[in-house]
């Protein structure tokens, strides 16, 4: 045996909690191989890492592929999640974490044990570990009793606190490049009940943990020893009767078995919203499965029968699947408690109708009409954005971070809802809106000091509004390493759109073209070169609804308008009534920005946070650095560090007008006023003038000796 130490190397440094080593360990692990499942934070359900904008369209994807299958249930489907989301991408790993920590999420890590060439030896318990170790030493006339698991892990307890099993471990080797590894099944059980796995499943590595307790390295990983390759080989070869690398040999006249040996249980379970609850039959081996929906008594819903069952090696490759639930799914209460595979996807799609599903399954290639039953589907259009009220509230999930902010002070731009920036020429509406496609590009750090989360799609780039002045301005920010990213994930589409979007045969246009071209953002640039008549209600009422099938879809959206022209009484943009046109331009959008300028031309610009997702932005002032094409956030000055530049003393009203401009409100002087009498009472203030009368506008101020 050859000994390894890659998976120590990667797994055995960390401890629980630190939550940046642990995005440099999972980034670690994939560079070595090792292919990454992000776990629920102390448990061992895989977590979907996808934003909710990815999760809706990897479900329309979804739907749309089944009704394309001709499910009638299509509507009802969802993407493939769990292990299905393994990580190879280290830096797109990378870049999900740092998403899910700073919402509040340290997740688990699991290994995918086929991606990652792994082969893993489950004993639950010390009885099937000294099974496992004995069975080792009898099949290489070595002692081996005394071979320490490679994780030990912490065990499983019931609701009672009494447990299930403990003082167990993980016993992890390394498949070597000349072994083929078993597609026909991807785990089996050896006497005495330990479980060998590396098929499409995953298992916890440290630093995770669990309320048990956590997954601790104390071992070492090994080379596939001679002895459990063949054992393997055997398994596999009596449960198909053929070789691991080879394919089911079917009898060519049975359709049904050579179409459900192409499908197995995984994927027609997982597909349904079923959940592998990592746990096998004892008296076969084969995967335990929980039902969709509510609560279920028990977790042992149904066992997925299969390659490698003694149960049923008559045709292992059609096993059923046997309901131990009293309360299975509505769909599959009239077939028994034994369900074969063309059973269930009959039941599930096709209303029970047999013959319709072998049709859409492409078993038989016709059907004569009069034995097709009523197969019109069933499934209304409706239902494929529709939820049932728990999963629409997600009551237990956190909310999710901004794209474009912090929670906590500002929500500049919420997933799901449009960013619409607003102001007259000049006043930065690209600059920023350049600035924050580059930092959803990973281009940049921040934007105005906030992140902007990147999850890795393309940007569709409107240019309409006179593009070559767009091309210069976004220029100024590119850099040489820039390139590569810039070719793969921003598409630029200059001039007027080739159709008008705004009729409503052409309402899903945009988004069609954008779920084509995988692109997760589209700008529009602006408004106006869509709608030319800003103030046509049915117009502008048509805008909305491109821009809301976009959102639905998963895409979102960025817009560029103007305001409407200042006067005399308002003469800077400060309410949703300054944008320029009908009400269904702001009815419809998330976060609204005003954007000004006191005079034009000048690199002063005034941000105020009109409407927000979240946290409202204070008012800010911008400095725009044309020749770069940046933004940056003006320097505030603070009421300590104006005090201490005026040792001679200052009353309030000088104070208020140097914190909040000429013009400062009753408001601000108040808050001015009530923050110096609390630096004079602690101390760092001193009156020289005046009476006592806190009202005395003459009375000064100046910082304390010291």
């Amino acid at each position: 045996m050859i000994s390894t130490d890659k998976f120590a190397d990667v797994f055995g440094a960390v401890p629980a909690g630190d939550t940046e080593k642990l995005i440099n360990l999972a980034v670690l692990a994939v560079r070595n191989g090792f292919a990454i499942v992000l776990d629920k934070p102390g448990e061992k359900v895989p977590l979907c890492p996808l934003t909710k904008a990815q999760r809706t369209r990897a479900d329309t994807d979804a739907q749309e592929a089944a009704k394309d299958a001709g499910d009638e249930r299509w509507a009802m489907r969802k993407h493939a999640c769990s292990y299905y989301h393994a990580f190879t991408d280290a830096e797109k790993l990378r870049r999900v974490l740092k998403r899910l920590i700073a919402s509040g999420i340290t997740p688990n890590l699991g290994v995918q044990p086929r991606l990652s060439r792994m082969i893993v030896v489950d004993v639950d318990t010390a009885a099937e570990q000294d099974a496992f170790l004995l069975a080792w030493s009898e099949a290489t006339g070595t002692d081996m009793t005394s071979m320490k698991p490679t994780v030990l892990t912490p065990g499983a307890q019931n609701p009672d606190g009494t447990w299930k099993h403990r003082d167990g471990g993980h016993y992890w080797f390394a498949v070597p490049e000349d072994f083929e590894l078993p597609t026909n099944i991807g785990k089996t059980t050896g006497d005495g009940g330990w479980v060998i796995a590396w098929g499409d499943t995953q298992v916890l590595v440290p630093p995770s943990s669990r309320p048990e307790g956590a997954y601790k390295l104390i071992g070492q990983s090994m080379q596939l020893p001679d002895w459990l390759r063949e054992f393997i080989a055997q398994r596999a070869k009596r449960a198909g009767d053929h070789e691991p690398a080879g394919d089911l040999r079917l009898d060519a006249d049975d359709p049904t078995n050579a179409w459900a040996a192409k499908h197995p249980w995984t994927e027609l379970l997982t597909a349904h919203g079923w959940t592998d609850t990592g746990r096998t039959d004892s008296s076969c081996g084969c995967p335990i499965w929980t039902a969709p929906g509510g609560e279920h008594h028990s977790w042992k819903s149904a066992t997925a029968h299969g390659p490698g069952c003694g149960l049923y090696p008559e045709n292992q490759t059609n096993a059923v699947l046997h309901l131990w639930t009293d309360n299975p799914p509505e769909e599959l209460a009239a077939c028994g408690k034994n369900v074969t595979k063309l059973n269930f996807v009959a039941y599930t799609r096709h209303d029970g109708n047999v013959r319709a599903a072998m049709e859409a399954l492409g078993i038989v290639d016709e059907i004569d009409d009069d034995a097709k039953g009523d197969t019109e589907p069933v499934a209304d259009a409706m239902m494929a954005q529709a939820s049932n009220g728990w999963d629409f509230l997600s009551p237990g999930e956190p909310d999710e971070p901004p794209l474009w902010g912090n929670a906590d002070v500002a929500a500049l731009w919420q997933s799901g809802e449009s960013l619409f920036l607003f102001g007259p020429p000049g006043a930065g509406k690209s600059t920023l809106a350049h600035l924050v496609v580059f930092g959803y590009l990973g281009l940049i750090p921040d934007v105005l000091g906030f992140p902007v989360t990147d999850d890795g799609r393309r940007v569709g780039y409107l240019a309409m509004d006179r593009p070559k002045q767009i091309k210069r301005a976004m220029r100024r920010l590119v850099r040489p390493e820039h390139e590569a990213i810039l070719k793969e994930r921003l598409i630029a589409r200059r001039g007027p759109l080739p159709v008008n979007v705004v009729l409503a045969k052409n309402r899903d246009y945009l988004r069609d073209w954008a779920l084509r071209e995988g692109i997760g953002v589209i700008v529009i640039d602006s408004i106006k070169d869509v709608l030319p008549n800003a103030s046509d209600e049915e117009a502008a009422g048509h805008y909305n609804q491109v821009r809301q099938s976009c959102l639905a879809a998963g895409i979102e959206w960025i817009e560029l308008h103007h305001n409407r022209k200042a006067n005399g009484l308002n003469k800077e943009p400060n309410t949703l009534e300054d944008v320029y046109g009908s009400r269904w331009l702001t009815a419809g959008a998330g976060s609204v920005i005003s954007l000004w300028q006191d005079e034009p031309g000048s690199p002063v610009i005034s941000l105020r946070h009109i409407r927000a997702a979240g946290e409202r932005w204070r008012d800010t002032t911008l400095i725009l650095d044309m020749a770069e094409g940046t933004l940056s956030v003006e320097s505030e000055l603070t009421l300590e560090d104006f005090a201490a530049s005026h040792r001679q003393g200052f009353t309030v009203a000088e104070a208020a007008t140097a914190l909040h401009g000429p013009k400062p409100s009753r408001g601000d002087k108040e808050a001015v006023r009530n923050k110096i009498k609390r630096m004079e009472k602690r101390g760092a203030l001193e009156i020289v003038l005046g009476s006592d009368d806190p009202f005395d506008t003459e009375i000064r101020y100046r910082p304390t000796p010291s």
